[in-house]
């Protein structure tokens, strides 16, 4: 199973996470969402970034089905790995969950829900709600 390694950059993505909230980092100086987490925003350079937590609320933006592993190997059940614009209007790639593959599509909404991997790394993955909760 993989495992993140939080590096100096990304720890205190981590260390939010672990507590259960999904955060990214934001330029105060031109309001920049950004994730992953950089040492300078990608917009103006300004290196004057804060952590701003996210309601965990999006739309799935594009997604594809996983049904072998990196080796070759047949994965037991499929893996759904998404990318999901968070209302802020960050992305993240991510995992959907509680979803079987032939009731995911783009567009959906879908909520952070949170699969603990260890003591200090909490994972966020996404499902979905509202309208696309009836179909499962």
């Amino acid at each position: 199973m993989f495992m993140p390694e939080p590096s100096w950059l990304s720890q205190p993505f981590w260390d939010r996470a672990n507590k259960g909230t999904l955060s990214r980092q934001r330029c105060v100086d031109c309001q920049f969402e950004m994730f992953p987490p950089q040492f300078a925003c990608r917009r103006c350079l300004s290196t004057n970034l804060e952590w701003a937590a996210s309601t965990g609320l999006g739309r799935l933006y594009s997604f594809t089905v996983l049904c072998m592993a990196p080796d070759g190997s047949p994965l037991p059940e499929p893996k759904i790995t998404a990318d999901v614009n968070l209302e802020e209007g960050w992305h993240m790639m991510t995992n959907i969950v509680d979803c079987p593959p032939e009731h995911v599509a783009c567009g959906m909404a879908v909520a952070v829900t949170w699969q603990r991997l260890s003591t200090t790394i909490n994972l966020p993955v996404f499902s979905p709600v509202g309208e696309a909760t009836k179909a499962r």
